[in-house]
C-alpha cells in the first residue's frame, strides 16, 4: 500500500518538474514586450506557481506530524481509470469536438466517482448538459473557437 504522504511527495515532485519545464518553454514565447503580455507571460506564471506550492507542500510534509492513510488499491484504481478516461477525451475530442468529448468525461468521471441513486444521476446529467451548454457558448459564441 501506498500512503498519502507518500503520494504527496511523488506528486509535489513530478509538479515541480513539470512547472519547470512550462517555465522553460514559456520563456521561449517572450514575456512582455512594450508593456503588453507575450505568450509566455501566463504559462510562466503558472508554471512558477506549481514549482512554488510544490516546494511549500513538501515543506508542510516534512513538518507536519499526522495520521498517514493508507490508499486503497480499488481507490488507485479509479484514478487510474480517470486518468484513461481523460486520454479518452483528448483523443475523442479529434474526432468529436471538444465539447461533445468533454460531455462524455464529466458523466463517465461522475458514474466513477459518484454516489450513485437515481437523484444522482438526474443532478449529474442535468449539470453535464448545463456546463456543455456553457462551453458551447464561452468557446464558439464568444472566443470564436473552432471546435471541430
Amino acid at each position: 500500500m501506498i500512503t498519502n504522504r507518500h503520494l504527496e511527495y511523488i506528486v509535489s515532485v513530478l509538479f515541480i518538474v513539470l512547472g519547470t519545464y512550462i517555465i522553460s518553454q514559456a520563456v521561449g514565447y517572450g514575456y512582455v514586450d512594450r508593456g503588453a503580455p507575450l505568450a509566455g507571460f501566463f504559462p510562466f506564471w503558472v508554471g512558477m506557481g506549481m514549482v512554488v506550492l510544490s516546494l511549500i507542500n513538501i515543506t508542510q510534509l516534512h513538518r507536519a506530524q499526522f495520521h498517514t492513510q493508507e490508499i486503497s488499491l480499488s481507490e488507485m484504481g479509479k484514478v487510474a481509470l480517470a486518468s484513461v478516461l481523460m486520454i479518452a477525451f483528448i483523443l475523442s475530442s479529434l474526432y468529436f469536438g471538444m465539447v461533445i468529448s468533454a460531455f462524455f468525461l464529466m458523466v463517465s468521471i461522475g458514474i466513477l466517482f459518484g454516489t450513485g441513486g437515481k437523484r444522482f444521476y438526474i443532478m449529474l446529467t442535468a449539470i453535464s448538459v448545463a456546463m456543455t451548454v456553457f462551453l458551447f457558448i464561452v468557446f464558439k459564441q464568444l472566443l470564436q473557437v473552432p471546435l471541430l
